[in-house]
């Protein structure tokens, strides 16, 4: 046998493997030493294979019980793997009342578990918050010096994934796993390539960043566990998928709101929307793991709540600017539910004569005192714009405000012509006022007023009169002239 050029001098079968011993020793210095044939070997046994499955299911289910919650009067495989590759080596172990699973400490020698555990993480330290392929992590641990059984590779990745649950995010096929469990496990051990992890620790002024999101979003801490970076997540998602239609439609928002929003709803990577694509979309650089510009984070959250209140508040500002159009159209300046009942009974009134199908179906609309304010918008704007308010695009809108106007005019032609014979009600009053230019073009208006009005209408009344009695032909024609331009 030649070794480095050097023959070797052999003296039977038994010397040749002490020698082969050796050299692999050397080769697979930082090897894990299981002894368990069941589970170390390159390819496991359907039965083992199943044994280690249900090990690996308890791991995520029993892992603050002893034995895993196996009962230590039966002798299963799953439980002699336990024994030899976690029990004994104290990745999983008491610590007060519980037991807990934990990566080995560096200190720690027995079973050479701590290099392949600090293997896992140099690989995502060298690109930050990106994602590894775990058929390429694994093909790194049977290499030299770690050479790791298949049988022992998914184990690990459980403890390294349970050991550090906040902070990795498992991908498969692209889309992110909310969490890795036993059943998806299966299919890795299977198609390691189809996974993909990232470690996204939270430290530093990422873990400063962490705690403002949680002022922020008023995400209240839990009693039974740490806050993790997907509760942030979650969080965010959930809001922006409950915004009306109308917000995730309208381009009438601010730019960083927009780009907020858009940010959150393409989301795919939990880490990299927290500190690398929403600081973006509010106009900072991505917070990185060595980042140390605590001020920059803070504004950035400063930011980022402005936009989630631009969010929050668009469709109360849609529903504001109906409010507005709709007194305008009907020449209303009161409290809006004195307006909408004051609209109410105006169309009731010509509603008693109207026959045209689209005026007719507005009054009946405009008359529906039953609906909450909310509903009697959306009632209104859906009839106008076809589509309910709160799934508009902002082409609706304009719309609606075109629709408005010209049902708003045949409107008051009617009441106009009704004037002469019917009050708004009975507790008002109405005077009809018309101006006719030379030019042949003429404006008229109905106006009501109530009992209660009167007196700030005599008011006024004394103020006009002051200013005709000056001048009564010039007054009457200055009248005239701001009546028109009103």
């Amino acid at each position: 046998m030649v070794l480095s050029g050097r023959p070797l001098k052999l003296k039977d079968g038994r010397h040749l493997l002490e020698r082969l011993s050796t050299i692999f020793d050397d080769i697979y210095s930082q090897a894990p030493r299981i002894q368990n044939e069941l589970v170390n070997r390159r390819s496991l046994s359907s039965a083992a294979a199943a044994a280690r499955m249900r090990l690996i299911e308890r791991m995520f289910t029993d892992s603050t019980k002893p034995l895993l919650g196996m009962d230590q009067h039966k002798k299963p495989p799953e439980m002699s793997m336990y024994l030899s590759v976690l029990k004994l080596t104290r990745l999983h172990q008491q610590q007060g009342e519980s037991w807990r699973i934990g990566e080995p400490h560096h200190k720690a020698t027995h079973a050479g578990f701590y290099p392949p555990f600090a293997e896992f993480v140099k690989s995502f330290k060298r690109e930050p918050d990106s994602r590894v392929n775990i058929a390429e992590l694994f093909q790194e641990l049977r290499r030299p010096p770690y050479g790791v059984r298949d049988g022992i590779i998914p184990l690990l990745l459980t403890v390294f994934a349970i050991a550090h649950d906040k902070d990795v995010a498992f991908y498969k096929d692209g889309s992110f796993l909310r969490e890795l469990n036993g059943e998806a496990l299966l299919v890795l051990t299977k198609a390691p390539e189809r996974f993909d992890i990232q470690y996204c620790k939270i430290e530093g002024v990422r873990a400063e960043l962490f705690d403002k999101l949680l002022a922020v979003l008023e995400i209240k801490p839990l009693k039974n566990r740490d806050m993790e970076l997907l509760d942030v997540v979650k969080e965010l998602c959930v809001f922006v998928a409950q915004l009306p239609a109308f917000v995730l439609n309208t381009k009438k928002l601010p730019p960083s709101a927009l780009k907020v929003r858009d940010t959150i709803l393409n989301a795919r990577e939990p880490a990299k929307l927290l500190f690398s694509d929403l600081p973006v979309a509010c106009g900072f650089d991505a917070i990185g793991v060595q980042a140390s510009d605590s001020k920059s984070a803070h504004m950035f959250v400063k930011t980022l709540k402005t936009s989630l209140d631009d969010l929050r508040t668009a469709y109360p500002e849609l529903q504001d600017r109906l409010r507005r159009q709709l007194q305008e159209v009907f020449h209303l300046n009161k409290a809006f539910q004195q307006s909408r009942r004051d609209i109410a009974v105006r169309a009731e009134q010509i509603l008693l004569t109207v026959t045209e199908p689209k005026l007719r179906a507005f009054c009946l609309r405009l008359m529906d005192g039953n609906l909450p304010e909310s509903e009697w918008l959306e009632s209104v704007g859906s009839y106008l714009a076809l589509k309910p308010p709160s799934k508009w695009h902002d082409a609706e809108e304009d719309l609606f405000k075109l629709e408005l106007s010209d049902v708003a005019t045949r409107f008051h032609r009617v009441e106009s012509i009704l004037f002469a014979g019917t009050n708004a009600s009975k507790n008002a009053v109405g005077v009809r006022l018309a101006i006719t230019q030379a030019n042949g073009m003429e404006h008229e208006r109905v106006v009501h007023f109530t009992s209660d009005e009167e007196h700030q209408l005599r008011e006024l009344q004394t103020q006009f009169g002051i200013l005709l009695a000056k001048d009564k032909r010039l007054g009457l024609a200055a009248a005239s002239r701001a009546i028109w331009q009103i």
